[in-house]
């Protein structure tokens, strides 16, 4: 599961970023960045999220990231059902303290023509992919039994979400543990709603 998603985000978030000549998203111990722009800023980085701090302030400066899509990167993926959602729910504290902590940007970096900025502020806004199919599936269900109408929209933005991530997965990753994966993301979204709001707190 952990090598779908980043083949997704490769394909979506830095190689369609690039070519639409937008800035790729950082990608964690994937990333090179030059050692004295890193040793003036590294005070400003805070706790809740190295990575997302060290993007805002990239793009602030209106410095491009690229992607090397020929290089590969090896990293290791601690396994285990509560790994996996203590490392997802991280994930996703650390994408609205970004987005609460940059919000105020916004309209600046729309009206000086900082789209790169725009754009990762912007990105911040949308739930996570297993979640965000987890709402969209529950929506359509209900929606069954109350507004035929209602409810086609909501399977038509599933099929279109589905559709655009298969687009994102290279085929060496389509086996039997993908399909397996697959229909598990309901239980997963579940699982990471629940673990986002009543997981325990770290002290």
């Amino acid at each position: 599961m952990d090598a779908v998603a980043d083949e997704i985000n490769n394909s979506i978030l830095r190689a369609g970023h690039v070519t639409f000549g937008l800035s790729a998203s950082l990608n964690g111990s994937g990333t090179a960045i030059d050692f004295n722009w890193l040793k003036e800023n590294i005070r400003k980085l805070s706790d809740e999220d190295d990575e997302k701090t060290i993007e805002s302030l990239l793009l602030r400066e209106r410095i491009y990231v690229e992607y090397l899509n020929q290089t590969r990167v090896y990293a290791l993926k601690d396994g285990g059902k509560k790994r996996f959602y203590a490392q997802r729910n991280s994930w996703i504290k650390a994408q609205y303290y970004s987005l609460f902590t940059n919000i105020g940007n916004l309209p600046h970096a729309i009206f000086s023509g900082n789209f790169d900025y725009a754009d990762r502020i912007l990105q911040w806004f949308i739930f996570p992919r297993t979640i965000l199919l987890g709402i969209i599936l529950l929506f359509g269900t209900i929606m069954v039994f109350f507004d035929w109408v209602a409810c086609v929209k909501w399977w038509l933005l599933l099929f279109c979400l589905l559709f655009t991530m298969a687009l994102a997965i290279p085929n060496y990753l389509v086996d039997d543990k993908f399909n397996k994966a697959m229909k598990a993301i309901p239980v997963m979204a579940a699982g990471m709603i629940v673990n986002f709001l009543f997981g325990k707190k770290k002290k």
